[in-house]
């Protein structure tokens, strides 16, 4: 295979001489193919459920609001009862007067009406819809680059190293971009919207005694800290095959082993 002086100006100059690293840009290609392959599999399987909860959803989740609706019903009637026995057991007509304003007043309480569980998600927010579409879409396509440029590596070619060291920067900036967005945006939106939504159930349950719990503030907090650990998890460890790859494929050897013919001796 014949190559012309053009394809080795970009070669590094300074350098007593050099060691193709075929098995290095060989390694990295059958990697990117695996990486590339499996995310694609994962991305076609992650937009069939963003789909189907977009569009699936709101019919789940409404039967979902007809069991809790039936379940708190019935914790009302449950707690109905429970205040007429009490009355047949009071002993003066003061306390028996007081369980009786009670149990007209739950009587008197409308049907619960409850929260639509899939604001949670964000689907009716631009922001939100324009987050996961990007992050869909890029995805697909950085991961199916990626996929290409591992062939064009395992075949030994200047171009795939070429793609592959794109690719692996772009996966880097699209990490920090996106999940640093979510983590601005989105951490703080989800958050408010769960609130929302447990303060309208909290409406909902039957007054009472009720064991002490954390306050919503401080379960916002929680959440929010939760949330943004993950995508501070996602950004580190997805950044490090892409790190690991621009490192190796920006080293002289396997820049040699894409460029210079194999026929050539170099030396260590």
């Amino acid at each position: 295979m014949s190559q012309s002086a053009d394809e080795y100006r970009d070669l590094p100059e300074g350098f007593p001489g050099i060691t193709r690293n075929v098995s290095a840009c060989k390694t990295i290609g059958t990697l990117n193919i695996i990486f590339g392959a499996g995310l694609l599999l994962l991305g076609l399987c992650c937009g069939l459920q963003l789909f189907a909860q977009k569009t699936l959803a709101p019919m789940f989740t409404a039967q979902s609001q007809q069991q809790m609706q039936a379940a708190l019903i019935a914790e009302r009637q449950q707690q109905v009862q429970r205040l007429r026995d009490q009355e047949k057991a009071a002993k003066s007509d003061e306390e028996k007067a007081e369980l009786q304003t009670q149990i007209k007043n739950l009587e008197a309480m409308p049907p619960p009406k409850m929260p639509d569980f899939t604001k949670v998600y964000g689907t009716d927010d631009p922001r939100v819809v324009g987050y996961w579409i990007t992050d869909f879409v890029s995805g697909m396509i950085l991961n199916l680059l990626l996929l290409i440029s591992g062939i064009g590596l395992l075949t030994v070619k200047e171009w795939g190293r070429k793609l592959g060291v794109w690719v692996a920067g772009l996966k880097i900036v699209r990490l920090l971009a996106l999940y640093g967005f979510a983590i601005i945006v989105i951490v703080p939106l989800t958050t408010e919207r769960i609130i929302q939504m447990m303060k309208e159930m909290q409406e909902n349950f039957p007054p009472g005694p009720q064991k002490a719990a954390p306050s919503l503030e401080e379960m916002a907090t929680v959440m929010g800290t939760m949330m943004t650990v993950s995508f501070v998890a996602t950004i580190v460890l997805g950044a490090i095959y892409p790190v690991v790859a621009l490192i190796v494929l920006t080293r002289p050897s396997v820049k040699a082993a894409c460029t210079m013919p194999p026929s050539d001796d170099y030396q260590e």
